[in-house]
Formats: structure tokens, sequence, C-alpha cells
């Protein structure tokens, strides 16, 4: 089929023969076929004269994503029993630091500071396509964890499989998608959106249900430049008048 000759309804019937997805899900599939196009049409390649999907996809309603990728505690307890133990310390980090599998696995002992127990990755570079994160906090669990990874591996990521290669966002989620045949063996049902992405979702779900009240420390531990995706994401978890009003009630006022 020739670029000019696709129209929407390959998409919706590609995506209709597929299990059911979630929202979320459908939205980042489609994303992923539209978005290439875009950029071979754009002015600064030109591969295409134009999209011809441009503006006709139907992206599914809802801003809430985090909603149903967030990880049961059950389910949770389920994948790090049915992992090895290398795959299990990588999801330990990622719900123990609500950092982006990409960010893990480029993680190398020399962007660890003890001082500061982080993760720090220098300045951003110009063109990061909004997923840069300079700093990755690490609570003290992953502290532990990861001075343990940077003493067997001095140099390069510490993050690796059991063959001691690094491991790959792509790998990771790999794997966790084979466990799901063991999980069926197993006798339980995992949520149909649960990814390694949905950690982070995890993280900031429990951050907010715990201080709903400090969204600006969940800024920088998720590494946002503002709070507009924190607010999209799980603004229906916080009463956000009720959390200022939390603020105000503790604070010390001159003559009150």
């Amino acid at each position: 089929m020739r670029v000019r000759e696709i129209r929407p309804r390959h998409l919706e019937d590609w995506l209709a023969n597929r299990p059911p997805l979630a929202d979320g899900t459908q939205t980042l599939y489609k994303a992923m076929v539209v978005a290439p196009l875009n950029w071979a049409a754009g002015r600064r390649v030109r591969l295409i004269p134009a999209n011809p999907l441009r503006g006709l996809i139907d992206f599914p309603a809802g801003a809430c994503r985090g909603g149903e990728a967030v990880w049961p505690p059950a389910v949770f307890e389920q994948v790090l029993r049915l992992s090895s133990p290398d795959l299990a310390d990588a999801i330990r980090l990622l719900a123990w630091t609500g950092a982006r599998p990409v960010t893990l696995c480029r993680a190398e002992a020399r962007h660890y500071r003890p001082d500061l127990r982080l993760w720090d990755f220098g300045d951003p570079p110009r063109r990061n396509h909004g997923k840069w994160v300079r700093r990755v906090w690490l609570p003290p669990p992953a502290v532990a964890l990861v001075e343990q990874m940077n003493d067997r591996w001095p140099e390069g990521p510490v993050v690796r499989n059991s063959l001691g290669r690094p491991w790959t966002p792509d790998g990771l989620g790999r794997r966790l998608w084979g466990l799901r045949a063991e999980q069926r063996a197993d006798g339980a049902a995992w949520p149909a959106g649960l990814c390694l992405y949905g950690l982070r979702h995890t993280f900031a779900t429990n951050f907010i249900r715990e201080h709903p009240d400090k969204l600006e420390y969940l800024r920088e531990l998720l590494g946002h430049k503002d709070l507009k995706m924190i607010r999209k994401h799980y603004g229906h978890l916080f009463d956000e008048h009720h959390a200022l009003h939390q603020v105000l009630d503790r604070l010390a006022l001159p003559g009150g």
C-alpha cells in the first residue's frame, strides 16, 4: 500500500483485530502510526507530500492514563515472584523512584551522588524531545541496591540482565510480557494496561494519596518542568483546595 492510499479505516481495522486495548494503549498505538507520517511530511524532510491521516484520527477521550496503569500491590508481588533476580531489581528501582525505564537503563555508577542520594545525569542536551530527566532521587532501599550495582558494575550501565548485558527499555518490556504465560499458570489475572511505565504512575499515585499538599515535591521527583502533567494525569486523586487549606491551617501567622 502506498502512503497516499492509507485511510483511517485501515488503522481502526488493525486495532479492532487486536486483543482489547486500554484507552491509553490505543492512543499510544495510533500515535506510533501518525507521528512518523507527520515527520515524513515535515518541511525539513519532505519524504511524502502530506500525511494522509493528519486530522482524521480520533484519539480516545479522557486525560488520565495513570489510573488504568497503576500496579495493584498483589500484582506487584506476583511479578517479583515470577521474575529473575536481575529483572526484579529493575522493577523495584522503577517502583521506588518513579523513573522512566529509559532513564533507569542509562544510569551508571558515575551518575551516583552519595552525598545527595540521587542519580545526577548532568545538564540536558539542547534537543531532548521532552524526556530528559536531570536527577532521580533514591529512597533508602534504592540507595542500598544502587550501591551494590555500582560495586558490581563500576563502568557502564549498572542495571543489567543475568548475562551481564545492560537492560534496554524494550528488553524489560518484552520480559514482562513474557511473564504473562507464567502468570496464567499461576492462576491470577493481571490488569489489561499493565506495563513497566505503570510503575511511574503507581509511584505518583501513592505519593499524592499520602502527600496531596506536596505536588511541587512530586514534580521534582518525576522531573517535570511544571505541574501541568501531574494535574492532567492525577487530578482525580486530590482536592487541591483542601490540600492548600491543610497547609494554611499549619502555617504560623503573625498575630494569629
